[in-house]
């Protein structure tokens, strides 16, 4: 997948006495007639076993995945 951002990326801080933050982001896919945006949620005190999930929607609000994606592992 080829893309670029057509919005800023959004982070939300996490509330008091919580560890969870919340992140948003777009793609404008080459191959693709529509904008795609991602709306997650990571833990931030997991560390390293930490994930980002959440769902893909069309820039119409059609929902058209989920996501999942994982801290790349530093090569030794």
């Amino acid at each position: 997948m080829l893309g670029t951002g057509v919005a800023p990326w959004t982070y939300q801080q996490p509330k008091k006495g919580e560890s969870t933050v919340a992140v948003s982001f777009s793609l404008d896919c080459a191959s693709e007639d529509d904008v795609l945006y991602f709306e997650g949620s990571v833990d931030a005190s997991l560390g390293p076993q930490r994930k980002l999930q959440g769902v893909i929607r069309t820039g119409y609000g059609r929902r058209v995945g989920d996501f999942t994606a994982l801290p790349v592992e530093p090569e030794s």
